[in-house]
């Protein structure tokens, strides 16, 4: 997952043995609200919003899966 003042993206991916594979491809424009938010913030936003857009396939897993995001910005 991603998030600035421009877009929140997100890339839900598939692992196998080959390596990941991605499945569904998102983006979203934040609100005039969410601007104000600070970067982390952003971060963590982009990544709910991408929980909340996967849900429905997400509950459906058998095994735990995985959210990676820019670490540089959660510091």
């Amino acid at each position: 997952t991603d998030g600035s003042n421009y877009a929140l993206g997100a890339v839900l991916s598939q692992v196998s043995d080959s390596g990941k594979h991605p499945i569904s491809f998102n983006s979203h424009k934040p609100i005039p609200a969410d601007l104000n938010y600070e970067i982390h913030d952003k971060e963590i936003l982009g990544i709910v919003w991408a929980l909340k857009r996967w849900r429905a396939f997400l509950l459906c897993l058998s095994s735990p899966f995985e959210v990676l995001t820019d670490p540089s910005s959660l510091q």
